[in-house]
C-alpha cells in the first residue's frame, strides 16, 4: 500500500561534453562572480558549468538536475539562465562569422531555416507554425557544404516564415 512518502535516489550519468568546454565555462562564470562581487552561492562555478551543460546537451530537467545537486528547481532555473546569457555574449556576429570564413576559403555557404518546437504557449499564437502545425521558434541557420555549423540567429515566433526570418536578421545582404 502506498503510504505517501517517496524517497530521492540519484545516479551518475555520462556527459559527452570536453574537459576543456567545462573548464571554459567554468572560468567564464568564475570571472562573472568575481566581477559582480559575488561571495558566496549555494554551488561552485564547475557546478553550475556542469548543471548548465547537462540541461543543454541531454535535456535534463530542472526538476531532477536540482534533486542532485541538492539545490531547489528555482536557483537552477536561475544559474542556467545566467550561465547562458554568458555565453550568448560570446557567441559571434554574423558578420564576424562570415569574415572568418571567407578568409580561409571561397566556397558556398547553406542557410537554412528550421522550427524548434515548443510547449504550447497559452494567448501566443504567434508561435504557431501553420505550415508545422505545432507551436516553435523559427531560427535560421547557416552551415558550410559539409553541414558543419557556422552560425545560428536568435529565435523568432514560430509564425515566422523563413524569408522574414532572414531579413529580420539581415542575413541576405551581409551574405551579399
Amino acid at each position: 500500500m502506498f503510504d505517501g512518502a517517496f524517497a530521492v535516489m540519484s545516479y551518475s550519468t555520462g556527459l559527452d561534453v570536453s574537459n576543456r568546454t567545462l573548464e571554459i565555462v567554468t572560468r567564464l562564470l568564475r570571472e562573472r562572480r568575481q566581477q559582480i562581487n559575488c561571495r558566496w552561492r549555494r554551488l561552485t562555478p564547475r557546478e553550475q558549468a556542469l548543471i548548465t551543460l547537462a540541461h543543454l546537451r541531454k535535456a535534463e530537467s530542472l526538476r531532477d538536475l536540482a534533486t542532485g545537486a541538492g539545490v531547489s528547481a528555482t536557483t537552477v532555473w536561475r544559474y542556467v539562465r545566467e550561465t547562458i546569457a554568458l555565453l550568448a555574449l560570446r557567441a559571434p556576429t554574423l558578420t564576424e562569422v562570415l569574415a572568418r570564413y571567407t578568409r580561409h576559403r571561397r566556397a558556398p555557404v547553406l542557410l537554412d531555416g528550421t522550427l524548434i518546437s515548443v510547449p504550447e504557449i497559452k494567448d501566443a499564437r504567434h508561435y504557431y507554425s501553420g505550415k508545422h502545425k505545432r507551436y516553435g521558434v523559427n531560427v535560421q541557420v547557416l552551415a558550410d557544404l559539409r553541414g558543419v555549423l557556422l552560425w545560428v540567429s536568435a529565435a523568432l515566433p514560430g509564425s515566422t516564415n523563413d524569408i522574414t526570418a532572414a531579413r529580420t536578421h539581415d542575413i541576405l545582404t551581409t551574405i551579399e
